[in-house]
């Protein structure tokens, strides 16, 4: 970019996006509900709003369009449209808040993000980012997952955010403990499977960047300088890969740079000798494989039960999919008509743990289609070849990566204060991780020109493979962080050459822009900024609920409600609190008209809507005989939604147990305990006091039917 097309608005606009991407693809898997997401999009969004601003100048960047980003677009209105026609739209307003990120994000990249020549900076700009994240995720690993887990031995179920800094109900207690003493999961900043998908990701990148700068035209300062920082952040990467325990994460990786390997060795060599040296290579992993395959067994056991797994969760998948085929069931409804489509026996999830099938089930087969296509066409662009002069950008992408780190922990100060007992030791990391980033990039940002550009491309190309294998077995697209990821490197490859359709400085320029300020910022502010606050009110209004504190969380949920209308969550914790009270000495008939009142509003807004169905169901069950048949009907909707869940059948047996309806009472139990015997899952699974509770039951009842029976007049 010359000097006479500067302007500030490119400039602070491209600022911007770099900084909403560091945050995103460093902090967005943060298990930080929807407020760890919005710092990032808002940050993005203004970004998206400068670059607009920008293209009005009459010597600017003309708006462009190409294949990828124009199948990419297609991929959002068909989200879009399938939004539109579910039955409860509220669930689908965080997953198209993300993808109208994503899309403004690849939109600006895929322009002028980092300038023409942009994939060695995204590769650079990627390996900064992982310095980041893997601060984070060393700080956790070593310091917070001990504290932590000290803590939850001391402490009674459910954990509050203010208790480990992560919300944890009874239910998920069990679960949470034994991954915590494994180490498994990074719980209160990453989820392990996001984590080592964005790692399937970076890891080809960074050994390419490394493969690169050998056969480039760099100096030998520079070329030890690249291999040793790029061969340094690979072992880390492949450390923190082992960490996650991702077995998805850790082949995916491994398949990433396999495929690299291959790339390399066919841009070196001649023809013939690339196919003798890839027969050797197979022949010799097939080999190792079978001579490995008796001593690992522990690792093969582990690999088919979590393959099983998935396969449930496909198969129930395959039947939302065969609900709507063509339409999807909508964005941010896959768990509710999961739930309803579960057979005894397949484990409970909220999604498939395949970006394929989540795709199709939520958006339809068109969004499938378009999905794919971005895919295919992001790896079909023009052969690019040589190098240039370092251009532009370096004082930008150090002060993006610094910038991301200062407001993250300024975040967290605003949040909760930073105190030397709460969030003080992991902004001094975050922070740390991202100046070190910042400063790895500012010193190696010139020895980009002389980087090998096919060989940059190649690693860009092995890791995009690398994440989409990892997405389709665990990953998912709702997963912002590590899609951005993608969507970033995606952009780096794809064709940018004589796709203008719009040329600056012209009425229609001003038009279309113009109409997009207008349509961002009313989607900001009339969509996104309400949406926001009502998550962090219902996340305060929970936070609230836990200790006891029922003003205060009626007051936040009120607020919740006010801000988002549409959203059921609301008025179910409403539903909440004042079943909580009805429960309580004195509680009155006007607190459970109230809760009554409450769940009824949120299963207007959801009908699948699971805390309401269960808690109205309850709450019927408490009132006593009055409600009986409130209660029996609450009981059904509850298993017609939710039909293979031990717990529920249970609820239902007993409610009918004490009303003396002794042979269907029999029945439920029955099925509760024949569901149980097929499900092993944390949560799910029934306790031993309720098994003999059941099993007690049904000698019981069997007796009373077979007395009633042999009394009966003949």
């Amino acid at each position: 970019m010359d000097a006479r097309r500067e302007s500030p608005f490119t400039t602070f606009a491209a600022f911007l996006i770099l900084v909403g991407v560091s945050l995103r693809l460093a902090f967005s898997s943060a298990t930080a509900s929807f407020t760890g997401n919005a710092l990032a999009d808002l940050v993005v969004f203004c970004g998206i709003l400068f670059y607009l601003l920008a293209n009005l100048r009459a010597g600017g960047e003309p708006f462009r369009l190409n294949l990828p980003s124009a199948a990419f677009a297609f991929f959002v209105v068909a989200y879009l449209l399938a939004a539109r026609g579910s039955p409860y739209g509220s669930p689908a307003v965080l997953p198209c808040i993300n993808l109208a990120a994503l899309g403004g994000l690849f939109l600006a990249v895929s322009g002028r993000l980092l300038q023409r020549r942009d994939t060695p900076r995204a590769a650079l700009f990627l390996m900064g980012l992982v310095i980041m994240a893997a601060a984070a995720a060393f700080f956790q690993y070593f310091y917070e997952f001990p504290r932590m887990l000290e803590k939850v031995r001391h402490l009674t179920p459910p954990f509050t955010r203010d208790e480990i800094g992560i919300n944890i109900s009874v239910k998920q207690a069990a679960d949470f403990l034994t991954r915590l003493e494994s180490r498994e999961v990074f719980a209160t900043f990453f989820t392990s499977n996001v984590f080592a998908g964005f790692l399937a990701l970076a890891l080809p990148v960074t050994i390419g960047a490394g493969a690169a700068a050998v056969i480039g035209q760099a100096s030998r300062r520079w070329k030890i300088a690249f291999t040793s920082f790029s061969g340094a952040l690979a072992v880390v990467e492949a450390i923190l890969v082992v960490l996650t325990k991702s077995k998805a994460g850790l082949a995916a990786a491994v398949g990433g740079v396999g495929l690299f390997l291959v790339l390399l060795v066919y841009r070196l060599v001649r023809r013939r000798t690339f196919l003798i040296i890839l027969l050797v290579a197979v022949v010799a992993v097939t080999v190792g494989v079978f001579a490995a395959w008796p001593h690992a067994e522990q690792f093969t056991n582990e690999a088919k039960t979590s393959l099983g797994i998935r396969l449930g969760y496909w198969r129930a998948t395959w039947r939302i999919i065969e609900e709507a085929p063509l339409s999807g069931v909508g964005p941010g409804n896959f768990a509710s008509h999961y739930f309803k489509n579960l057979h005894v026996g397949e484990r409970e999830v909220q999604d498939p743990h395949n970006i394929w099938l989540l795709v199709w089930a939520s958006g339809g087969v068109f969004a499938l289609v378009f999905f794919a296509a971005f895919w295919i066409l992001v790896f079909a662009g023009p052969k690019v070849s040589g190098t240039s002069p370092p251009q532009p950008g370096r004082l930008l992408a150090t002060a993006a990566l610094a910038g991301a780190g200062l407001l993250y922990a300024a975040m967290l100060g605003l949040e909760g204060g930073l105190s030397p007992a709460g969030d003080l030791p992991l902004a001094v990391t975050v922070l740390a991780g991202a100046l070190s980033g910042a400063v790895v990039v500012f010193f190696l940002w010139p020895a980009e020109g002389a980087l090998d550009l096919g060989i940059i491309r190649a690693g860009l190309a092995a890791g995009i493979a690398g994440f989409l294998l990892s997405a389709t077995v665990d990953v998912t697209f709702s997963d912002a962080g590590a899609a951005t990821a993608v969507v970033f490197a995606a952009a780096a490859l794809s064709p940018r050459r004589k796709y203008a359709v719009l040329k600056p400085a012209t009425f229609q320029a001003f038009v279309i822009a113009g109409l997009a300020v207008v349509a961002l910022l009313l989607f900001v502010g009339k969509v996104f900024l309400p949406c926001a606050q009502a998550e962090t009110a219902l996340e305060a209004a929970r936070s609230h609920f836990q200790r006891g504190e029922m003003a205060a969380a009626e007051r936040d949920a009120r607020t919740a409600s006010s801000l988002n209308p549409k959203n059921a969550a609301a008025p179910a914790l409403l539903g909440d609190i004042y079943f909580a009270r009805v429960s309580r000495p004195g509680g009155s008939s006007k607190d459970l008209l109230l809760a009554e009142k409450f769940y009824n509003k949120a299963l207007e807004l959801d009908y699948l809507y699971l805390p309401a169905l269960v808690n109205r169901a309850r709450l019927y069950s408490m009132a006593g005989p009055r409600y009986f048949s409130q209660a029996l009907n609450a009981h059904m909707t509850l298993l017609a939604a939710y039909p293979a869940n031990s717990q529920y059948n249970l609820m239902a047996a007993r409610l009918l147990d004490r009303h003396a309806v002794h042979r269907k009472a029999l029945t439920f139990y029955q099925r509760a305990l024949h569901i149980d015997a097929h499900v092993q899952q944390h949560g799910i699974q029934l306790s031993p006091e309720e098994h003999t509770e059941i099993t007690e039951a049904i000698d019981r009842l069997q007796e009373k039917i077979a007395a009633q029976e042999r009394n009966a007049p003949r």
